[in-house]
Parts: structure tokens; C-alpha cells; sequence
């Protein structure tokens, strides 16, 4: 006994006349979070991030796509040490959201970033994986809160990752997370967390999202808050020790960063 075929019509001529309506979406795998790589926060970061590697030997990527038809990603900074032939897989984020989602993203773009790799050139010997994260207290409070995830997946604290991009300790294959301040001029620019053992505040309070003035604290910059220039006349109206906030009109940064430029 054959039946019948259920047609776009057919379907909704009967959902109508149960006093429903049909809708279709379609939703395109691992693209969700492009929406939040377009945010002047994230783009000021990423832009840091890449600006710090650069000054010291490393050749970086961003945005740079991976996968097929079916799931398709952007892996936020791939870098390079031609030296040590390292590679740095980079996921950055202005507010922790969903734990389980940064890392599985974050293993797919390691498993992913070997082809990426030589793609552009690169001939990497070893691959680490890194969480960038935005220093505010609020992140600092979600890492607290989940102390124990965060020590199993990401053991590796930012004064030994400085040790690894060195070349002064080898990559133990596990994951690396460390702070960052895009407006620290500081030069060990990867910051503990608190779980590292930072006993001193966070720069900042929340993600930032907008700027009327700020100051100079201690190594931060006085300026609009995201600029590298000072502007004396905001300093000389701000109070010593606000916080700064990046421009909600801020655009975002170009996707490529690389001391040796290469074509998506």
C-alpha cells in the first residue's frame, strides 16, 4: 500500500486549517559565533593579540576558515614561530558563556589547524591550543565558579605559556589559558588569572562597551579608552584610576595580521 506524498502545500493547507502556520529555517553549522567576532571588543583584542605576536617573531592569521560544506569555522588567530615551528590555535573571548562550547570548538580548530597550517605556508612541529579571555572581573568571577573545569582543561597558566613561546619549556599537548588587557602597554602582556594566583583586581569590571574618557593607571594608557595615542585633554578631565571602556561605534580590525602576509 503506497502513500501519498507530503507536499509544501498540502502540509500547509492542512496546518492552516488547524489554525497553524508553517515556517522553514535553516541554519548553518559553527557560524553562530560570527555574529560576536564582529564586535568592536573582540576586534580590538584580536587586533592586540596578533600586534604582541608580531613584535616577537611570530606569523599570524585571522579569521582564518576551517573546515567543509558541512561545518564551516573561523579559528580567531593562528600563529606561527618559524623558529621554534610552533603553532598557536587562539579562541578569544570578551565573556565566558558556555565552558563546554569553547573547548569543543577549540579542539575542532586544533584538529582543523594542521591544514590550515600548511595552507599558508607553515611547516608547524607542535600545536597548542590557547584561551584568550578579556581581563575583567567577570571573567575572573565565571573562572572561580568553575575553578576545577578550568584547571582540567586549560593547565597550563600564562606564566608558562610564556615559557613555551619562548622556546624555554617544550608544549606538553595540553591547552593554555591566559588574560589580556588591549590597553596594557606592558610587556609580559599574557596576565595570570586568579587562579594562577593573582591576588590584584581585574583592569576591568565587565566586557566593555562604551567610552566617555579615561586616565592613565599605572601601565594603561590615557586616551579614548581603545586608542594607543594619549589625549591630554581627556586626561586632565578624568579621574585618576577610572576604568576604561572601548567605543561602541569602534570598527572592527582587518582579518589579516602577519609579518608574512599570505591570501585566504
Amino acid at each position: 500500500m503506497s502513500t501519498p506524498d507530503l507536499t509544501f502545500d498540502s502540509a500547509t493547507r492542512l496546518l492552516e486549517a488547524m489554525g497553524a502556520r508553517l515556517t522553514v529555517g535553516v541554519s548553518a553549522p559553527f557560524l553562530a559565533d560570527r555574529e560576536l567576532q564582529r564586535d568592536p571588543a573582540h576586534a580590538r583584542c584580536t587586533s592586540h593579540v596578533a600586534a604582541r605576536l608580531e613584535r616577537d617573531g611570530w606569523q599570524t592569521a585571522s579569521e582564518v576558515e576551517v573546515g567543509g560544506d558541512r561545518s564551516r569555522g573561523w579559528i580567531d588567530i593562528l600563529a606561527y614561530h618559524p623558529d621554534h615551528r610552533l603553532l598557536l590555535v587562539i579562541e578569544i573571548k570578551t565573556e565566558i558563556r558556555d565552558l563546554g562550547a569553547i573547548e569543543r570548538t577549540l579542539g575542532w580548530h586544533e584538529r582543523e589547524s594542521w591544514v590550515a597550517a600548511r595552507r599558508l605556508g607553515w611547516r608547524p612541529r607542535k600545536v597548542v591550543g590557547c584561551l584568550f579571555l578579556l581581563a575583567t572581573e567577570m571573567n575572573e568571577d565565571r573562572i572561580s565558579d568553575n575553578r576545577a573545569a578550568f584547571s582540567a582543561g586549560f593547565p597550563i597558566g600564562a606564566t608558562e605559556l610564556r615559557r613555551i613561546m619562548s622556546n624555554d619549556a617544550p608544549p606538553n599537548g595540553a591547552r593554555a589559558m591566559a588574560l589580556i588587557d588591549p590597553r596594557s602597554r606592558r610587556q609580559q602582556w599574557l596576565r595570570p588569572s586568579r587562579l594562577d594566583g593573582r591576588p590584584t583586581p581585574a583592569p576591568m569590571s565587565t566586557t566593555p562597551t562604551s567610552c566617555a574618557s579615561s586616565t592613565c593607571d599605572g601601565d594603561h594608557l590615557t586616551g579614548d579608552g581603545w586608542g594607543d595615542e594619549p589625549s591630554q585633554t581627556t586626561a586632565s578631565a578624568a579621574p585618576r584610576g577610572s576604568r576604561l571602556r572601548p567605543p561602541a561605534s569602534a570598527a572592527p580590525l582587518g582579518r589579516w595580521r602577519s609579518g608574512q602576509r599570505a591570501a585566504r
